[in-house]
């Protein structure tokens, strides 16, 4: 489907009124499943333990946000023919 063909489809659509287009859905998928928390400890005695290495690791950690406006636009349409 062309682009001026997809734009003619999606003005006929808004006046309709009858809920979002479907390709505007968003999707129903969890990124982070809650309960899924894995912890394992080890109780030893640490006060007299000795540090043989160090070691320093890089690692790659990714923060996203999402912003939401409201925007209100007059549109005047020209007399059609």
């Amino acid at each position: 489907m062309g682009l001026l063909a997809s734009a003619l489809e999606f003005g006929a659509h808004l006046p309709l009124g009858d809920g979002a287009d479907p390709i505007l859905q968003s999707v129903n998928e969890t990124l982070m499943p809650g309960g899924a928390v894995v912890t394992i400890e080890e109780s030893e005695d640490l006060a007299n333990a000795t540090v043989v290495k160090t070691l320093n690791e890089k690692r790659v950690r990714y923060d996203f946000s999402v912003a939401v406006s409201r925007i209100e636009l007059d549109v005047n349409h020209p007399p059609g023919p």
